[in-house]
């Protein structure tokens, strides 16, 4: 009687050729398919300075308020009434207690009302507060 002799069991393999192709592939696709949202604000026109100094460039501790001469006021693309300033930046501020307010003014803004913005902020307890400009050259 003849013996048969057992073979090994059969190894199951996935087959990882093909792994960096599809890889690169998802890359790409992401890649082409993201779209980069910059915040747009409202158009002003920036006053000059002599000396700036940069802030540090943590965007998510970075809030953008727009102010331009029709005494309009922009949070991060929002358009808000002046009297709103200060409930939507108080709840900026309880959300990132570390957040710094980068302030745009329109060189030709009012300063009256620029003035009763920086009101709101103080109602809203931000503190933070950097004016930006434009370096002369």
């Amino acid at each position: 009687m003849a013996k048969f002799k057992k073979s090994a069991a059969p190894v199951a393999e996935l087959p990882t050729a093909s792994m960096s192709d599809i890889a690169f592939l998802l890359l790409i696709f992401f890649m082409v398919s993201t779209v980069f949202v910059k915040f747009q604000g409202i158009d002003v026109v920036l006053p000059k300075a002599e000396s700036t100094r940069k802030i540090p460039d943590k965007r998510r501790n970075i809030c953008s308020v727009w102010v331009d001469r029709q005494g309009r006021v922009c949070i991060d693309d929002l358009i808000v009434d002046l009297p709103q300033v200060s409930r939507v930046m108080g709840s900026k501020l309880a959300t990132n207690p570390e957040i710094v307010t980068n302030i745009k003014v329109d060189k030709d803004a009012r300063y009256g009302f620029v003035e009763n913005v920086f009101e709101e902020f103080k109602r809203g307890n931000v503190l933070q507060v950097n004016l930006a400009t434009v370096t002369e050259r």
